[in-house]
């Protein structure tokens, strides 16, 4: 490791050892635990949320959690120049869809990656010589294309995908020197 070494750190909001090979809050499957273990009412065999809460930091590092993960309901997230970036087009969401971070980019990147129509609540940010953004994600000139063309999401041909509940995503924290970015794509 060189002068500039990487720390990557998760906690979780209890004391419980983190299972082997995901430490963002995996579902556990409760036909493994033994019946006591299981909330009142659960079938056996189907997943169960466990974390309501994760904090993750990069200190001149990176750290990522990207593809399928379980998103908690609350995330304190803190890049100390390096990069954090969540993806949550693929994860587990909460039962309810809201999830909340509490972002602090210094000196680094906070990058939030969600599903174009993704509710985003930027209300509690603040930025000193930085940048809190929501960007769109689409290229230059789609709307463009979409008023020439039209929208083939409209009509009665439409056979898309049947659209879920849209997800929230509340963001509170803070871009010093850094930035905090919600992307939809």
């Amino acid at each position: 490791m060189g002068a500039c070494g990487t720390l990557c750190s998760v906690s979780r909001s209890d004391d419980r050892p983190f299972p082997p090979g995901d430490p963002s809050g995996p579902l556990e499957d409760p036909a493994a635990l033994p019946d006591e273990a299981l909330p009142a009412g659960s079938a056996p065999g189907a997943l169960t949320r466990t974390e309501p809460s994760v904090s993750l930091s990069a200190l001149f590092g990176t750290c990522s959690r990207t593809g399928a993960w379980s998103a908690p309901e609350h995330a304190t997230v803190n890049a100390w120049f390096g990069e954090v970036k969540l993806d949550f087009r693929d994860a587990d969401l909460p039962d309810d869809g809201v999830v909340e971070v509490d972002a602090t980019a210094v000196c680094g990147q906070v990058t939030l990656i969600v599903e174009r129509g993704t509710e985003v609540e930027l209300d509690g940010t603040m930025a000193i010589f930085g940048e809190v953004s929501r960007k769109d994600g689409q290229r230059r000139g789609a709307n463009l294309v979409r008023r020439l063309l039209g929208d083939p999401t409209e009509g009665d041909d439409w056979n898309g995908p049947d659209e879920a509940e849209p997800m929230l995503l509340r963001v509170t924290g803070l871009a010093c020197f850094g930035a905090v970015t919600v992307e939809l794509i």
